[in-house]
C-alpha cells in the first residue's frame, strides 16, 4: 500500500470487507508493505501535515503515530502534544530508507539503511 494521504487510506480501509480481508491475510502470514500516507494511516493517530492536528487512524499499530517523512518525531509540536496527552503512545519517524517490519506474533525487525526513530510517551518510563 502506498501513495495518497492518510485520510484517504483510513476511509478506504475502514470499509468492512476491505479491512477484514487485509487483516485476515496478515493473520494467515501475508506480508503487508505500507509506505507514505498508507503507513501513517495504520497508527492510532495519523497526520498528513505536521502543522495539522492528528486525526484518528486505523489503530492497527495501537498507540502509534507513524510519520513516514521525518527523521525525528520529537521535532513536531503536534507530536509532542499528543505524547504528553496520551502517555502510553509512541511516535515512529520513518524518513527515507527507514523501515520497520512487524510479524504476526509480535516480531519486529528493522529494515533499510538506517534505524527508525522512536519517541515514547511518558508511560514508557
Amino acid at each position: 500500500m502506498g501513495g495518497g494521504d492518510a485520510k484517504t487510506w483510513i476511509a478506504s480501509l475502514e470499509i468492512e470487507m476491505l479491512g477484514s480481508s487485509i487483516n485476515n491475510a496478515i493473520c494467515d502470514g501475508a506480508l503487508l508493505f505500507s509506505a507514505g500516507g498508507a503507513a501513517s494511516a495504520l497508527g492510532s493517530w495519523a497526520v498528513d501535515d505536521l502543522s495539522a492536528q492528528p486525526i484518528p487512524g486505523l489503530d492497527w499499530l495501537p498507540g502509534a503515530i507513524v510519520l513516514p517523512w521525518i527523521n525525528d518525531p520529537a521535532e513536531s509540536n503536534s507530536v509532542r502534544e499528543l505524547l504528553a496527552k496520551w502517555e502510553a503512545a509512541y511516535a515512529l519517524g520513518l524518513a527515507k530508507g527507514r523501515l520497520f517490519a512487524f510479524g504476526p506474533h509480535g516480531q519486529v525487525e528493522v529494515w533499510g539503511g538506517a534505524a527508525p526513530t522512536v519517541v515514547l510517551g511518558s508511560d514508557w518510563g
